[in-house]
C-alpha cells in the first residue's frame, strides 16, 4: 500500500482516546507509526494483510524498549484493532482495518491487476452506524447527548474520581463487529450496573483503562460463547463470516426468556 486513509475525527474515538490517556500523545503517534509499518509491508494482490519483523525490528520502527512495546501492543489487540502472532523472536501483526482503509492505488491494483484507473468515492471505507436507540438497555439517556465521536451516547461508566466516562452507539456497534458471539449490549450493561451499584467498587474503572477492561471482559465472553458453540454442534464454522447466525438466535433466545440479567457479576 502507498497510504490509507486516516479520518478527520480519528483522535476523537474512543480507542484513541484512551490510548492516549494511558500513553500519552507518544502511544497515539506510535499506534500510527505501526499502521504504516503495517501498510508498507502487505501485497494485496497476494492476499498478504500481516507483516512479521524480528523484535529488533519493531523495536527500532516504533522506538521503543520490547518491555514497553509489549505493553502497548497489547492495548489493541485486546479490543481486536490488532491480530498479533509469535513465533520465537518474531512478531507478526495485522491490522484487519486496513482492508477497508486501503488506498485507491491499491484497490485500482486489486481490480484491473496491474494500472490504476478508476477512483473510489471518498466515503468509501468509512462505516455507517445505525443510531436507532438499543432494545432492552439499562442506561438509554432521555437527552440524545451525543459523544465526541458524533454518535449517541448509550452507556455512561461509573469512574474511580467521581466523573463518567460515554460508551456511544458507534462503540458499541464497533464491539458487536469484533466480540460477535456476546450479546454486547447486555454485557456492557451488566457491568455498567455492577459499577454503579457498588459491587465493584473494589475494582473502580479510571479514564486510561475503562474502555480496555470493558473490551477485554467481551473478549473473554465471546471466546467462551464460541467454544460452547463449538462444543455443542461440531460442525459449526466460528470463521464462517455468516457463522455469527447461531450465535445472534441464541442471544435472542436469551433475550426472550431471561431478560438483562441487571446486576450479575460480570467477571
Amino acid at each position: 500500500m502507498k497510504w490509507f486513509k486516516h479520518m478527520c475525527d480519528a483522535s476523537e474515538n474512543d480507542f484513541l482516546t484512551c490510548l492516549e490517556d494511558e500513553f500519552g500523545l507518544e502511544g497515539y503517534a506510535r499506534w500510527f507509526k505501526l499502521c504504516e509499518a503495517v501498510g508498507r509491508g502487505v501485497d494485496p494482490k497476494k492476499g498478504k494483510w500481516s507483516v512479521a519483523h524480528p523484535w529488533s525490528k519493531w523495536q527500532a520502527i516504533l522506538r521503543g524498549k520490547r518491555n514497553k512495546l509489549e505493553t502497548f501492543l497489547k492495548h489493541p489487540e485486546v479490543v481486536s484493532r490488532t491480530n498479533q502472532k509469535q513465533t520465537g523472536n518474531i512478531l507478526e501483526i495485522e491490522i484487519p482495518k486496513m482492508r477497508k482503509l486501503k488506498d485507491n492505488y491499491t484497490k485500482d491494483l486489486q481490480a484491473s491487476g496491474n494500472s490504476p484507473r478508476a477512483r473510489v468515492s471518498e466515503e468509501e471505507g468509512e462505516e455507517e452506524y445505525n443510531t436507532l436507540p438499543a432494545v432492552g438497555q439499562i442506561d438509554l439517556l432521555k437527552e440524545p447527548e451525543k459523544g465526541r465521536d458524533g454518535t449517541p451516547v448509550v452507556f455512561k461508566v461509573d469512574l474511580a474520581d467521581g466523573t463518567q466516562a460515554n460508551v456511544t452507539e458507534r462503540t458499541i456497534q464497533e464491539w458487536e463487529k469484533n466480540f460477535r458471539f456476546v450479546d454486547v449490549r447486555g454485557k456492557v450493561a451488566n457491568l455498567v450496573e455492577w459499577y454503579r451499584s457498588g459491587t465493584g467498587v473494589d475494582k473502580r474503572l479510571n479514564r486510561k483503562n475503562w474502555f480496555f477492561a470493558f473490551a477485554g471482559m467481551l473478549q473473554k465472553s465471546s471466546e467462551k460463547a464460541k467454544a460452547d458453540m463449538v462444543a455443542r454442534n461440531p460442525g459449526f464454522d466460528p470463521n464462517d463470516p455468516h457463522g455469527d447466525k447461531a450465535a445472534r438466535k441464541a442471544i435472542e433466545q436469551s433475550r426472550e426468556s431471561f431478560g438483562q440479567a441487571v446486576g450479575d457479576k460480570p467477571f
